[in-house]
């Protein structure tokens, strides 16, 4: 029987980033249980918004397709735990695809599978994501 934890973003960011070495080795211990089956990982979703923030600025600049294939395969990793990951890999796609922050891709789509507009002042973005917009 595998033990569960909720993984938090610093361990994720040391394991995709490899840096700094100390914390990238404590991060790839983590991650190698893992892979053995012994460790299931809970991802959230804000987790996943503040990994896509941290590689999308400051010193990473990764781009959102560089940073959309990268979560992918973490997520997609067996021993990762997330609701709705289709709804979340989705949402890093339609990111990559469209050039749109992770959360308004996250934020079009859930609304489109509940079938309701979104508020917002953002009109070109969620243009871009098809989405139906509360009028004013």
């Amino acid at each position: 029987m595998s033990q569960e934890a909720w993984v938090d973003a610093n361990v994720v960011l040391r394991f995709l980033t490899q840096e700094p070495p100390d914390l990238y080795d404590r991060a790839a211990r983590i991650m190698e249980r893992v892979e053995r089956g012994e460790l299931k990982l809970h991802l959230r979703h804000e987790i996943v918004a503040e990994v896509v923030w941290v590689l999308g600025a400051g010193k990473y600049k990764k781009s959102r397709t560089e940073i959309a294939q990268t979560l992918a395969d973490f997520i997609s990793d067996r021993g990762i735990l997330i609701k709705d990951e289709a709804l979340v890999l989705d949402a890093l796609a339609l990111m990559a695809r469209e050039g749109v922050p992770y959360v308004d891709a996250l934020l079009a789509l859930t609304a489109r599978g509940e079938d309701q507009p979104v508020a917002t002042f953002d009109d070109r973005d969620f243009k871009k994501l098809s989405v139906k917009r509360m009028p004013e």
